[in-house]
């Protein structure tokens, strides 16, 4: 019988949800005397502690199974290519590992999800007057959060950037910064110093992040998704694409090249022909986001009740997509396969 070597509650509970029978021990110092070896490491922080712990298993397992769900860098998919290794990624690369094979870890999308199929009536929108376009959530200070930041019509779009890249108490901030979504969440008295901190909404545990801005979709007509990261070498998917999905609305999204082609590949539409997404396979970061802005500019020329009744098919289909996939169930069938093929 293997024995697999892990170390988080999480990895824990994937590897019991798949019913295989192995012996488990989060001591690695006794993992290492044993004969047939699996790790199973949730890599919570690209730092040199568990960075020292991948190496170390890479050169002792026979199978190691990395679970990578924020996904900001590639350069250890890079490192640790190795046949004996699988990557559970929060996205998609844009380039083939030679000899490591490739999975993905979608917590950020189910988990979000799962909050709303618990709550469902907080999916609801009123129909509100609309009074801008675009809602622009930008969230903490990066380069290309500050080129749309400085470059869009404040006038026409509700914009919210925070005022600085460090974490800060949210509950301090102004509406200019952030909308704190009190129809379903009062203000703490308590500080908040992460979007991904958890909160309590009706007594169910969620991240602030993974709440709709629902307060300011009544009020827009599109969103512009700012996401996480912006490399051309890979996709990292969030809740941040998540909420305009569950929300049935248009987007834009300001990330790496090929985004919107990985965004597809898991079975979601976007609006190519309804708008240029051309700006998707600019490698230019500067030139992709000015392609962006023009889109935005152009929408705003356009009737929005019409372009509402063309993207509907497209909202519907990716809504269902959304609601209806079991990415953590798949990656658990992948995860029992992987182990059972070494018997």
């Amino acid at each position: 019988m293997y024995t697999v070597y892990l170390e988080s509650d999480q990895a824990r509970y994937w590897l019991n949800a798949t019913g295989v029978a192995v012996n488990v021990t989060q001591d690695l110092d006794a993992w290492a005397c044993v004969d047939k070896k699996i790790v199973m490491i949730e890599v919570l922080n690209f730092d040199p502690a568990t960075h020292n712990i991948v190496s170390f298993v890479t050169n002792q397992a026979e199978l190691v199974l990395l679970f990578m769900p924020e996904f900001v860098t590639d350069s250890w998919c890079r490192e640790f290519d190795h046949p004996n290794v699988v990557m559970f990624l929060g996205g998609d690369l844009n380039w083939q590992p030679r000899y490591a094979r490739i999975n993905r870890c979608f917590y950020l999308l189910w988990s979000t999800c799962d909050f709303y199929q618990t709550k469902p009536e907080l999916l609801s929108i009123s129909s509100t007057t609309k009074t801008h376009f675009f809602d622009v959530l930008l969230g903490r200070r990066k380069h290309h959060r500050d080129y749309l930041y400085n470059n869009i019509d404040q006038e026409k779009h509700i914009v919210a950037y925070f005022p600085t890249e460090h974490d800060q108490d949210i509950t301090q901030y102004s509406s200019e910064q952030f909308w704190w979504p009190t129809d379903v969440l009062p203000v703490p008295n308590d500080p908040v110093n992460f979007t991904v901190q958890e909160v309590i909404v009706d007594g169910t545990i969620v991240s602030l992040s993974q709440i709709l801005p629902r307060d300011i979709y009544q009020r827009t007509w599109y969103s512009v998704v700012a996401e996480t990261e912006t490399s051309n070498n890979w996709s990292f998917f969030t809740e941040k694409i998540v909420k305009p999905i569950l929300a049935k609305r248009l987007f834009l999204v300001c990330s790496g090249q090929y985004y919107l082609r990985n965004l597809q590949k898991l079975g979601f539409r976007t609006f190519d022909g309804i708008i240029d997404e051309g700006y998707d396979v600019e490698p230019d970061l500067t030139k992709r986001m000015d392609l962006l802005l023009e889109q935005m500019r152009l929408l705003c020329t356009q009737d929005p009740v019409k372009i509402q009744q063309q993207i509907a098919p497209i909202v519907e289909h990716n809504f269902s997509v959304m609601t209806r996939a079991d990415w953590q169930k798949q990656m658990i069938d992948e995860i029992s396969c992987y182990i059972t093929d070494l018997s």
